[in-house]
């Protein structure tokens, strides 16, 4: 099995039709799925690390895509949430086009460089071919299967 991107992202932590209409409301939206799977999760530090640390530099990394992601104190594990919006957020984009697809990371205190590995690899990804299929996703089972393919680098 090895290190695949399917691993931080869980079957139930991803969301097809999301309904946050701002990049706020789908934060929020995102952490409580990353919550609801990890309760020893404190959801109220992780949105206060998530929009602080978009505050300092946006997420939203262009072609319709974002990865809000932050260091978050007491957690063991990196964790992630994906939220495809079909209509699009306005998040202020460094190209300015609305965003379809959120990748939201919580990382753990101690981070490594395996942490690091997860952060290239989804970067890497929204460069690829896969974020395509990744978008148009009719389910999270389609999203999941595509992330179990992909190995960190």
């Amino acid at each position: 099995m090895g290190n695949l991107l399917s691993n931080i992202f869980d079957l139930q932590s991803i969301n097809v039709n999301l309904d946050g209409k701002t990049k706020e409301m789908v934060f929020v939206e995102l952490i409580n799925m990353i919550t609801a799977l990890c309760p020893e999760f404190d959801s109220d530090n992780l949105l206060e690390a998530i929009v602080k640390r978009d505050e300092q530099l946006n997420s939203g990394i262009g072609f319709g895509v974002a990865v809000p992601h932050a260091i978050c104190r007491g957690i063991t594990k990196t964790k992630g949430a994906i939220g495809i919006s079909r209509r699009g957020i306005d998040y202020g984009s460094l190209d300015n086009k609305p965003v379809h697809v959120v990748f939201l990371i919580a990382i753990r205190e101690k981070m490594d460089e395996n942490d690091l590995r997860i952060l290239n690899t989804i970067f890497r990804l929204t460069q690829s071919e896969e974020i395509t299929s990744i978008k148009s996703a009719k389910n999270a089972e389609e999203i999941h299967n595509i992330l179990a393919k992909v190995h960190l680098t």
